[in-house]
């Protein structure tokens, strides 16, 4: 249970004000059916400003206090608040699309009491308990859920949860999670892991319900290769979760709005809809064949039967309610048709939901390490008052001012949209505006259902396809978009950002990580990479490495490997046909982000799984190497073969131990990323011996020294850190030195590269973030504008090289530009940091043997010192065998 304290309420006005923000509430549209529901709003404090709870409180527009539940996210260093998730019961203003609230921080008080009991200021008609019953009757009857899974082969598994553990508990809403554990009628349970979450807002009646499905197992890959149709897929024929409400023999009346903003249709005795695709043109696509490439989906869309009427339609988010003797039952479910195939069922005797349902008419395959989460809502009302479920369909969104999320370290130079950036804008905004936007772009190949929904579409991977029919390219988070879109939404407050960072923060965690235990350590709870690239997904979904690349293996129109020499004999070993997860694809700072702007605690467990990640891959104890060596293994930083420099898996793994730290306080995991510092980087460094300037091998170090400036401005905080701090630093400047001197645009030289494209111009704008960064620790005023001149010639270059491109809007460029230069006004702002400290000669760098090479070269010396003894042997026993027979 949360041990924060759990309400905000009001405060006496007499205390002193030591900080305030405003807290904007933007409604899609104006509201018409729903007139209270349960807000919440993710605020971020500056460092020493609240220590409790009790020291905040929310005020309406009016100045009138608002009954609120708070959760501490995250503390400071120092124990203060850092960031605060507040919720409560929300009464909108009539015929508005925007207001706002204020968020007062008084001082703390000794004599303050907690005020969990204080009753909400504004009571309402929903303040009610169906048929005279206690909230404890409610809340067990909105518990009491059964979920059924039935394979293919004639089993079933039934769990009824009894066992709901109490996770929080507040003036405003209860969280209880269990297990399910469903069971086949012998007592064998089901080899899927199930488990169940329900959020319940006393006051209103209502509950948000999470269900999540994993298959546990390990995906077996020959070759490196991953299809459906593989071992360790469980092929369920119906998972479903059905919702009884009491008996009574009165008769019952069906109301449902089967589209959004839809009509009501009514029903006597029945509903059954089944959303059988997504409805859009290309619901057929082959972005849904199954492990027989065969699209199994029967119909465009959705059928809806009420009593005896069909409906047939496209797209349904459905509202449905039963209503009997004064009181009103109801389920809405969003992102019913985005996460096809969907079923919903209402009778008498209550709900029942297909999440994977029987209705389809074949196999769902659920591959080894692949889960995922379904979310719907329940309430329980008098049927004369207003229902809170369109508003959670179609929820509000709560922001601050851009200025202040910047008191967090990671948004400390969030710069909001002006006339400065006009053309960084405009090429950022082509992901939501126009005929290129990412939404019409998961059109084109219908990036919907269950195991697509949220990804984006890769299609700069198709623009050498012929094909008739797209080629089918899966994003899987590359280059972090779920963080770009959650800057971008911090900058402008248009909720199309924040929209696309949910989706693909749950995509990523569900689909695109790897959830078994049961694999390789290298494997186990990793990310999967993107589509490879220029070619199509085919049987391989989200998981990198179809075999049928197998049948194919150049890539189509670029420069032949040979025309590049070395480089190009290199990139031959580089480009692989098969694979798995790996700490180059390790992107987790969108979940860090997720987690703080919606205090969900699945984000916090998906960035921390990918901290202990990095860990957990570079334990030489856990690979089949243990026995002859038990040194670190380098997965964590080889970013090429036999590269362990600043690189892309460098990068993304510092990264994600300073987002473990962030979260979690715990500095193993600075200390980690500290490690690995120290084996990739060196302030004396021979930096012409690295090849940096060979961009088709090395482009990805100044991805490894963005994660450097990160880290160095993590570590200046904390004393403990005081020499690898200093060590950080004089690295980021030893190579931003370089790069003044010896750094161009990639694209001057395009006969080095294999695929001169237009994404080589964007991933320059990393050269102005390394510059930029580094600017700000330079020994004079001088140094530092010339450093900062030439980040603005790179930063420049990429706005107007950019525009040259007919391909600009292309998918990758796009997600490379919404994570870097958001940041170009505030960190011009930034003022020079003074360096309190002499340079210290530090000692050489050492050359970094992983675990693999150490073992190899110990097997080869057992090897040559067990010939060597078995020819004494077998000579000695040659002496022995002529002297005994023949000799004297």
């Amino acid at each position: 249970m949360i041990t924060d304290t759990p309400t905000l309420d009001s405060v006496p006005t007499d205390k002193d004000t030591v900080y305030s923000t405003s807290i904007s509430i933007s409604h899609p549209e104006p509201n018409s059916r729903s007139t209270i529901y349960p807000l919440s709003a993710s605020v971020v404090l500056p460092p020493e400003i609240a220590i409790d709870c009790k020291q905040l409180t929310l005020r309406s527009h009016d100045g009138a206090s608002i009954s609120a539940q708070t959760k501490v996210l995250q503390r400071w260093e120092d124990g203060s608040i850092r960031w605060c998730r507040l919720e409560w019961i929300h009464s909108p203003e009539s015929h508005t699309t925007e207001e706002k609230l204020r968020l007062e921080i008084h001082r703390l008080d000794g004599d303050s009491q907690n005020v969990d009991s204080q009753e909400p200021t504004t009571k309402n008609k929903t303040d009610w308990t169906p048929e005279g019953g206690n909230q404890r009757d409610r809340l067990e009857h909105l518990l009491s859920v059964q979920v059924r899974v039935n394979d293919g082969n004639g089993n079933s598994w039934v769990a009824n949860p009894k066992e709901w553990t109490l996770e929080e508990e507040g003036l405003i809403y209860k969280v209880f999670q269990a297990p399910l554990e469903p069971r086949h009628r012998s007592g064998t349970q089901c080899p899927l892991m199930l488990a169940g979450r329900v959020k319940y807002y006393p006051r209103i009646g209502c509950a948000v319900y999470q269900v999540q499905v994993r298959n546990p197992q390990a995906t077996d890959h020959p070759g490196g290769n991953w299809d459906l149709g593989s071992k360790g897929s469980f092929f369920i024929e119906d998972l479903s979760v059905e919702i009884a409400i009491p008996p009574n023999v009165s008769p019952s009346t069906i109301s449902a709005i089967i589209e959004q903003k839809g009509a009501i249709h009514v029903a006597d005795r029945s509903l059954h809809l089944f959303q059988c695709s997504s409805g859009g043109e290309n619901w057929n696509s082959s972005n849904h064949m199954d492990r027989n490439r065969l699209v199994p989906m029967a119909f465009r869309g959705y059928h809806a039967k009420v009593d005896d009427k069909l409906i047939e339609g496209l797209r349904s988010t459905p509202i449905v309610s039963i209503a009997r003797d004064g009181t009103r039952f109801g389920i809405a479910i969003p992102k019913f048709w985005q996460n096809f195939p969907m079923s919903l069922e209402a009778d008498s005797h209550g709900f029942r939901i297909g999440l994977m349902p029987r209705e389809s008419g074949y196999s769902h395959e659920l591959q080894g390490g692949e889960q995922k989460t379904y979310e719907f809502m329940f309430e329980i009302r008098p049927s004369d008052t207003e229902s809170t479920l369109e508003s959670l369909v179609l929820p509000k969104q709560c922001r601050l001012a851009s200025e202040s999320y910047r008191h967090d370290p990671i948004l400390r130079h969030l710069s909001p949209p002006g006339n400065s950036s006009k053309f960084y804008d405009q090429l950022v905004n082509s992901a939501i505006e126009g005929s290129e936007s990412f939404v019409s772009k998961a059109e084109k190949i219908d990036e919907y259902g269950w195991r697509h929904y949220g990804d984006i579409y890769g299609d700069h991977e198709a623009v050498y396809h012929n094909g008739p029919h797209p080629l089918i390219s899966h994003y899987n988070n590359q280059y972090d978009c779920t963080a770009g879109f959650a800057y971008q939404w911090l900058r402008t407050g248009d909720r199309r950002w924040h929209e696309m960072m949910m989706a693909m923060a749950d995509h990523a965690w569900d689909i695109d990580t790897y959830h078994t235990s049961k694999d390789k350590s290298l494997y186990n709870g990793g990310l999967f990479w993107h589509t490879y690239h220029y070619a199509d997904a085919d049987t391989g979904t989200h998981r990198s490495y179809p075999s049928s690349l197998t049948k194919s293996k150049k890539l189509h129109q670029g420069k032949d490997l040979r025309e590049l020499g070395a480089t190009g004999r290199s990139l031959e070993k580089v480009y692989a046909i098969g694979g798995g997860p790996a700490a180059s694809h390790n992107y987790s700072t969108g979940w860090l982000l997720a987690y703080f702007l919606t205090g969900k605690e699945c984000y916090k467990t998906a960035a921390i799984n990918a901290a202990d990640y990095v860990i957990r891959i570079e334990d030489g104890a856990k690979t089949p190497f243990r026995w002859l060596c038990q040194s670190d293994t380098g997965n964590a930083t080889c970013s090429s073969n036999d590269y362990y420099g600043p690189g892309r898996a460098s990068c993304n793994s510092m990264q994600a131990l300073i987002n473990g730290y962030e979260l979690t306080n715990d500095t193993k995991y600075l200390t980690f990323a500290v490690k690995l510092m120290r084996r990739t980087v060196h302030p004396n460094q021979d930096l012409d011996k690295l090849d940096l300037l060979n961009a088709e091998l090395r482009w990805f170090y100044t991805m490894g020294l963005q994660a450097l400036a990160r880290l160095a401005e993590t570590l200046e905080a904390l004393p403990e850190f005081e020499e690898d701090f200093h060590y950080a630093v004089e690295s980021l400047l030893h190579y931003a030195r370089w790069m003044v001197n010896n750094e161009h645009p990639t694209l001057d030289h395009p006969e080095r590269l294999q695929y001169p494209t237009e994404t080589w111009a964007a991933q320059d704008m990393r050269k102005w973030h390394v510059l930029a960064h580094a600017s700000k620790w330079c020994d004079s005023e001088e140094e530092s504008e010339q450093m900062m001149q030439r980040a603005e010639f790179f930063y420049q270059y990429v706005i107007d090289s950019l525009q040259t491109f007919e391909t600009k809007s292309l998918c990758r460029p796009v997600v490379i530009l919404m994570n870097y230069g958001w940041q170009r006004e505030e960190l011009k702002k930034t003022p020079r940091r003074i360096r309190n400290w002499v340079s210290k000669s530090w000692p050489p760098l050492r050359c970094f043997e992983p675990q693999r090479s150490i073992a190899i070269r110990r097997a080869k010396r057992i090897l040559m010192s067990g010939v060597g003894l078995g020819t004494v042997l077998f000579s000695g026993l040659a002496v022995w065998f002529a002297v005994r027979f023949f000799g004297h």
